[in-house]
């Protein structure tokens, strides 16, 4: 958009929490999502993300991806 156009103001809230996807399994949680999308149309769109733990100096840095469930 041109420099002085008024942006349009995009609305927020929770879809899900992810707290509980994050500690499965016991794990400690990751301090954030690096990435989330959702996938699929209609009745078949999912929420799905990718974590990592390549911030801490004696983490393994391991990527996980959640299947974090229909939308």
């Amino acid at each position: 958009m041109p420099a002085g156009v008024v942006k349009p103001l995009v609305g927020k809230g929770l879809a899900k929490d992810l707290l509980p996807e994050l500690r499965a399994g016991g794990a400690t949680a990751h301090d954030k999502p690096e990435g989330l999308a959702v996938i699929g149309d209609g009745r078949s769109k999912r929420l799905v993300g990718v974590v990592d733990n390549d911030g801490l100096d004696d983490a393994p840095g391991e990527s996980v991806f959640l299947r974090l469930g229909r939308l």
